[in-house]
C-alpha cells in the first residue's frame, strides 16, 4: 500500500496490543488531547497520559499543539495506514499471528451473546445434539431465537449448502448493507458488532 507506515518490532507490539485497540482507534480518527482520551475511554487522566506516551516514545503517535480557550494544548494522533509485517512480530506461526487479534474479539462477542442467552433461558442450560447439529438451549429446547427470532440479534455456527451464485449474492448483499450508512448518513442507526466467516468445507 502506498505511503504506508511500516512497523518495526517495537511498534508492532503496541499496534497489535489488544488492550490498546480502543486508544489506537480514537487516535487514528483524529487528534485528541489527554483529557479527550480519558473521557472517551473512561480512564483517569494519568492513565490516559501513560498509555499515549507509550505510543509517542516509539513514534506510533505524534504530538500536535492546538489553541483551546486561549491556551496551548497538546494533541495526539496516530497516522494511517500502518503495515505490520508478520516477520517483525514474535508470533510462532501465522495461525497465532492472526489468532491473537481475532480470538479476543470473538470471545468478547460470545460474552455478549451469552448475556442474552442467560436472560432467555431457564436454570437448566446446556447443549442439544441432533442431526441438525449442536445447539445452545435449556431443558425445554434449543435457543432458536438466537438464530431465527425477531429480536435484533443473530448468533449461529453451522453448515449451509449454497450454490456459487448464492455465495456471490450473499457477499454482495452484505457489502452493500455495510456501505449503506455512507450513502444514507442521516438515517438513524445502531452500531452492531459484526463478524462473518463463510468457508467451503474441504470434504464438500
Amino acid at each position: 500500500m502506498p505511503d504506508a507506515h511500516v512497523a518495526t518490532a517495537v511498534q508492532a507490539r503496541l499496534l497489535l496490543a489488544v488492550e490498546l485497540r480502543p486508544l489506537l482507534n480514537l487516535l487514528i480518527q483524529g487528534p485528541k488531547s489527554v483529557t479527550d482520551l480519558a473521557e472517551h475511554l473512561e480512564l483517569n487522566v494519568q492513565r490516559a497520559y501513560y498509555l499515549v506516551q507509550k505510543l509517542v516514545k516509539v513514534d506510533v503517535a505524534s504530538v500536535i499543539t492546538e489553541r483551546r480557550g486561549g491556551r496551548t494544548v497538546k494533541m495526539y494522533a496516530v497516522p494511517q495506514p500502518w503495515f505490520i509485517p508478520y516477520e517483525v512480530t514474535t508470533a510462532e506461526a501465522l495461525e497465532s499471528f492472526v489468532g491473537a487479534q481475532v480470538q479476543p474479539r470473538i470471545e468478547e462477542r460470545v460474552r455478549e451473546i451469552l448475556r442474552v442467552y442467560v436472560n432467555q433461558t431457564g436454570d437448566h442450560r446446556g447443549f442439544w445434539l441432533s442431526a441438525d447439529g449442536l445447539s445452545l438451549g435449556d431443558d425445554r429446547g434449543t435457543a432458536q431465537d438466537l438464530w431465527e427470532g425477531d429480536q435484533n440479534l443473530l448468533f449461529t455456527i453451522g453448515a449451509i449448502r449454497l450454490t456459487a451464485g448464492q455465495v456471490k449474492e450473499l457477499k454482495r448483499s452484505l457489502v452493500s448493507l455495510a456501505h449503506e450508512e455512507h450513502t444514507h448518513p442521516s438515517t438513524p442507526r445502531q452500531t452492531y458488532d459484526f463478524a462473518v466467516l463463510l468457508v467451503p468445507r474441504r470434504d464438500a
